[in-house]
């Protein structure tokens, strides 16, 4: 399949995804309750159960990929992931457990990585003490995840230096195979709400070494974190945070899930402070710290089971204005690329405003044959990425088809876009 057509492909793709569910919708019989998307707004400010293991539990799978892509015929390469992926959770008795997952990645590019490179993520090695119902102390590395939004979470305070290894344009697989924050913290609950207060220590030093667990990269500095949540009604559920730590300004950031029509979960997430520009941060930019607001709006709609559509506009005050913008592309490409790699490290937004479409279709094209979609869309730029992913499972096994198209001028060697095609596998066990 070439290039062109792949990029074609991926982009009708996403087109006959979004009209066969609303076509579907409008002839489906009665939509999902309204206590579904209920519990999917519940279920979005939690960033994992407090409840007690009652016993051990496991999964583990592996997983291999294999792509060809490229910008042009000087560019185009084959790329292959060979990855372990784990997760265990054990009962230790006296209301005590413990956790322990990760994942291990192998990955080669035919020209620009001839060796494989194997990089282990310790996403999360932490021990959990509940005495009551009420109480629950975590201590350990655990991947905290704060906020309501998809593609891009302000108030996800410990995304910073958490991507050691990135094999996936998904942002939910992201926050999910990332390192977690050295902490300690302690949850109170009580009926629709929680507070919670978190601690995270400073631990020096960097590490590339494929085991490395790399403390550093998530507890660069001394933290702290106080966050509230207390649903209101039967359709609003808010969450409030306040963070700072050593050498920063006090953070304050929000989230917000309601539902305003039925089926429809809709969010807000924003967090405002004194901080510097990406660009300043890594030596680019003069230092320009001042007030700077971060904002998530979107919604999810469910028109039937199985079937979601999202919308997310975002806002990052942290990223490019249009005169840095305009400095970026003057810049040696070197530059560019040392830009690109502080988006990954910081997971901050290129340029100032970004669309996020997503769609996914669960037995889409029969049983066990699932579509899904994304599209992210610069407001400030003519960068564009679209992802198509049709996904068959099986009893333990899924294969699935992929296509990518993106551009994006102002950080590429060359304004050429970027096609790939590929081919997943995974097994359970």
């Amino acid at each position: 399949m070439s290039g062109r057509v792949g990029c074609r492909l991926a982009r009708r793709g996403l087109l006959v995804l979004l009209l066969g569910c609303g076509a579907r919708a409008l002839a489906a019989p009665a939509p999902p309750a309204e206590e579904d998307a209920l519990a999917i707004a519940d279920a979005m400010l939690k960033d994992r159960p407090a409840e007690p293991a009652a016993q051990t539990r496991h999964r583990v799978f592996v997983e291999g990929s294999a792509a060809y892509g490229g910008s042009n015929a000087a560019t185009r390469q084959t790329s292959t992931v060979a990855s372990l992926d784990y997760w265990l959770r054990q009962n230790l008795g006296g209301g005590w457990s413990g956790l322990w997952s990760g994942r291990l990645d192998g990955t080669r590019d035919s020209r620009s990585r001839p060796s494989t490179d194997w990089t282990h993520t310790l996403r999360e090695l932490a021990v959990e003490w509940q005495p009551d119902p009420r109480w629950v102390l975590d201590l350990g590395r655990i991947n905290a995840q704060y906020g309501e939004a998809i593609a891009f979470n302000p108030s996800d305070v410990f995304r910073e230096g958490a991507l050691r290894s990135v094999t996936s344009v998904v942002p939910a697989n992201l926050r999910t195979n990332r390192q977690g924050v050295v902490m300690a913290r302690m949850q109170y609950l009580w009926q629709d709400g929680s507070v919670q207060a978190v601690l995270a220590p400073r631990i020096d030093g960097r590490s590339s070494a494929t085991f490395s667990p790399d403390w550093g990269a998530t507890n660069p500095r001394q933290r702290w974190l106080l966050a509230v949540s207390q649903k209101l009604g039967a359709e609003v559920t808010p969450q409030i945070m306040l963070t700072g730590g050593e050498g920063m300004s006090p953070l304050a950031a929000m989230s917000v899930s309601f539902l305003p029509l039925a089926e429809t979960v809709a969010y807000v997430e924003a967090s405002t402070g004194r901080r510097r520009s990406t660009l300043s941060r890594i030596g680019l930019w003069p230092d320009d710290t001042s007030m700077r607001t971060q904002v998530a709006v979107g919604a999810n709609w469910n028109p039937l089971p199985g079937a979601t559509f999202g919308l997310e506009f975002d806002y990052d005050g942290v990223a490019n204005d249009a005169a840095q913008r305009h400095a970026l592309e003057q810049m040696p490409l070197r530059m560019r690329q040392a830009y690109g790699a502080a988006l990954i490290q910081y997971q901050t937004l290129q340029d100032r405003r970004q669309w996020f479409v997503s769609a996914s279709w669960k037995d889409a094209l029969g049983p066990g044959t699932d579509i899904s979609a994304l599209a992210r869309i610069d407001g400030d730029a003519p960068a564009r990425q679209y992802w198509l992913e049709v996904r068959h499972r099986f009893d333990a096994t899924e294969v699935a088809v992929r296509l990518l198209w993106r551009r994006n001028p102002a950080l590429g060697a060359t304004p050429d876009a970027y096609r790939q095609a590929g081919l997943l596998l995974s097994h359970y066990f």
